[in-house]
């Protein structure tokens, strides 16, 4: 059902939470079982992402939305689980990894204090930056990863394509595709088809479906003919929200042939690329 289907996307990088956990520096928490509850809070958090957007609270000051709506404490009991694997992420960051050379930065330690460098302490600044990586790096990529595989199980044919590149490209590097389990990105720069069937993924399912921008200050566009008619412009106030919806613009008949179908080789063919509009 869908909210299986749901729960399944950011398995992907298990590997890396079960390696921050089994650490268990700064917590006398059990491992696995907190392993399984911050990964329900990520599903949560992101369901109450997508509630708050389609919501009223989203169009009214933040004050109201903390004071009023039942799904604010809802959203602060998910994210007291993610603020607390992301404290734990921070205190036993690899050294040499991102969050381990942040402890050590102004950007994030102002007073480069050294129970921060130690990861004795976390400040604000390094917390918040732990979350964002933490559940965009994991969520956007497992994603992609989820919906690519989904498109390969409904087209067998590209499928096949892609594992005989795949092969191809690692047996030209002398190594065997049966027992290889490392796979560098110079490799992976070689596998044009690859390249094209995530392209190809990302377009048909992109990892942020839309985004929301505050407009600074008053903007004119031309409108659309069909629409408003030719020659018509419209006005964006100051402050305004503007939602661009990226589902839509990746099929969009006018941007792209079959926009609805999974056609990779749009990304490699020069006949194909100009049929594309936003190729062109």
């Amino acid at each position: 059902d869908d909210s299986s289907t749901d729960r399944s996307i950011p398995i992907q990088n298990l590997s890396e939470e079960r390696e921050i956990m089994n650490k268990g520096k700064g917590d006398d928490c059990n491992p696995f079982e907190f392993l399984s509850t911050y990964l329900e809070a990520i599903t949560n958090i992101r369901m109450i992402i997508l509630a708050q957007s389609r919501s009223i609270w989203f169009l009214l000051p933040q004050c109201f939305y903390r004071a009023f709506s039942s799904m604010y404490k809802e959203e602060e009991k998910q994210m007291k689980t993610i603020r607390r694997f992301a404290r734990i992420a921070c205190q036993n960051a690899t050294i040499g990894s991102p969050l381990h050379m942040l402890r050590s930065r102004q950007s994030h330690n102002p007073e480069m204090k050294d129970d921060i460098k130690n990861g004795d302490a976390i400040n604000k600044e390094l917390l918040d930056e732990a979350i964002t990586l933490l559940f965009a790096g994991q969520d956007t990529s497992a994603a992609t990863l989820s919906w690519t595989l989904h498109l390969l199980s409904l087209n067998p044919s590209i499928q096949q394509r892609v594992t005989k590149e795949v092969k191809e490209s690692l047996s030209n590097e002398g190594l065997n595709p049966a027992s290889t389990n490392r796979i560098t990105k110079k490799m992976v720069s070689k596998m044009s088809y690859l390249d094209a069937v995530i392209r190809e993924s990302m377009r048909l399912f992109p990892v942020a479906p839309f985004v929301v921008r505050k407009i600074p200050e008053e903007v004119t566009i031309p409108g659309d003919p069909e629409i408003s008619g030719k020659g018509e412009t419209i006005t964006f106030p100051k402050d305004t929200f503007a939602c661009i919806w990226i589902y839509s613009l990746h099929r969009n008949q006018k941007l792209w042939h079959r926009p609805n179908d999974f056609v990779p080789e749009r990304w490699l063919d020069p006949n194909l690329q100009k049929m594309d509009a936003a190729q062109t």
